[in-house]
């Protein structure tokens, strides 16, 4: 079984919904269509709409729990601004979460290796010794439009792993507060994704209005 509660935020021609599904059983096949006069822009992963969202609505198997499907038109908000249109049992049906997780995007991108003949040799600089990674492309790359604190913050961290992985130990001092562990990095990895992923389903929304 599933059931569905909407909510909704007008702003300048754009309404953003949000469709919590619950499902409270076993993975579930359902339909939630779109009841605003326009066309579906969907949340995007990446620059990509994620899977199970058409220009319609959402179809797709969701496991059970609490779904908020979001997603944002270019229309006056109705009441309801979404409906439940199917409910489907299908417990042995891939779900929309295990088709996003780490290991199903790796295996639908393929093996990721750059062809041998397309891999540099190591440079050595004037003391014979390895001149380690160079991170110039990275931090340019990273930083760009960024306050100045933030940037000075990634700059921080990645000359302290240049440091670590330059060294004989390769290792962390113990109590080193200057660098946050790899859990910590990849929840602002995470959470930046997201951020972007809600500015590009808002530009997008603009350029169809303009």
């Amino acid at each position: 079984m599933a059931s569905i509660d909407c909510s909704w935020e007008h702003h300048e021609g754009v309404t953003l919904v949000t469709a919590t599904v619950v499902v409270t059983a076993e993975p579930t096949h359902v339909t939630v269509t779109n009841c605003l006069d326009g066309s579906v822009c969907p949340p995007r992963r990446e620059g990509r709409p994620t899977p199970g969202w058409t220009d319609d609505g959402f179809a797709g198997v969701l496991d059970p729990g609490r779904h908020a499907l979001g997603y944002a038109v270019e229309a006056p908000p109705t009441d309801p601004p979404a409906r439940l249109d199917s409910v489907t049992p299908a417990p042995n049906a891939e779900s929309v979460d295990e088709r996003t997780t780490p290991a199903a995007i790796v295996r639908d991108l393929g093996d990721p290796s750059p062809p041998a003949d397309a891999v540099p040799e190591a440079t050595v600089d004037d003391g014979g010794t390895d001149a380690g990674p160079d991170t110039t492309d990275e931090q340019s790359a990273t930083t760009t439009g960024l306050p100045q604190a933030v940037t000075d913050w990634l700059d921080t961290v990645t000359r302290r792993l240049d440091s670590v992985e330059q060294s004989a130990d390769a290792d962390f001092p113990s109590g080193d507060g200057g660098v946050p562990d790899e859990r910590t990095l990849r929840q602002l990895a995470r959470r930046a994704d997201r951020l972007a992923d809600r500015r590009g389903t808002i530009d997008q929304s603009a350029d169809r209005s303009g």
